[in-house]
């Protein structure tokens, strides 16, 4: 495990600063289209027996249904990008242009499950989170879509987040609490949570990174995510 993980709450009618959202709202989806390294040179991505150096492992704590939202995915046998890689193309392009804009829809596949259930993937598979019908969820009386999901890797894809001597014992509470916190901003992009809310994961993660806790790979990204956010609150006018 490499401490990389995240936690879902759609249908929770409340936007990530708070406020009560509208119809359809942020909260009614999960996460866009992507890859959960989407980065990285898709050669180096596989063992040579084919089997991914990082895997997400995805848990419902409650029914996952096209109506409450759940996963969808691209399979790997429609993706061009899955083993080739993408460049700097957005792997959705790379599908329609195989298939054409009226049939790529076709290939998408949705992964109801119910509580309790896993869904473990490959880093490469193009996945999101479909937005709820809540109309439909409303009528169902399926409650909202809660998930977690955490990430596993071979140390030499990718080192785990929090240092050695943080891993060595049980970590404090204070370790924890910036690890969340430097999570919530290595995630920003995923959601709009407000500037007081981001200086607070800011401060918290500081005082832990302070602390030796976290490896620097995993702190520069976090730094520069909130350096971006400073640089367009600066732009505000």
């Amino acid at each position: 495990m490499i401490f990389d993980f995240a936690m879902f709450h759609v249908g929770s009618n409340r936007t990530p600063t708070g406020e009560v959202d509208e119809v359809d709202g942020v909260s009614s989806r999960g996460w866009a289209p992507h890859r959960d390294r989407g980065l990285d040179s898709a050669a180096a991505a596989f063992r040579s027996d084919g089997t991914p150096q990082y895997s997400t492992t995805w848990i419902a704590l409650t029914e996952a249904t096209p109506y409450s939202s759940c996963l969808s995915c691209v399979p790997k046998r429609h993706d061009p990008g899955y083993s080739k890689g993408d460049g700097s193309s957005n792997p959705m392009d790379a599908i329609v242009r195989r298939y054409g804009a009226s049939n790529a829809l076709q290939y998408i596949r949705a992964l109801p499950v119910v509580a309790g259930s896993v869904v473990h993937f490959s880093h490469r598979l193009l996945h999101w989170g479909s937005a709820a019908d809540e109309t439909a969820r409303n009528w169902k009386r399926q409650a909202p879509r809660v998930a977690l999901s955490f990430a596993s890797a071979d140390t030499r894809f990718e080192r785990p987040f929090l240092s050695e001597s943080a891993r060595s014992v049980m970590p404090a509470i204070s370790t924890r609490a910036g690890l969340i916190a430097g999570l919530a901003l290595f995630y920003v992009a995923n959601e709009h949570p407000g500037e007081w809310r981001l200086r607070l994961w800011w401060d918290l993660f500081r005082a832990s990174h302070s602390e030796g806790c976290f490896r620097e790979a995993f702190a520069q990204t976090v730094q520069t995510n909130f350096e971006a956010c400073e640089a367009r609150w600066a732009n505000v006018v």
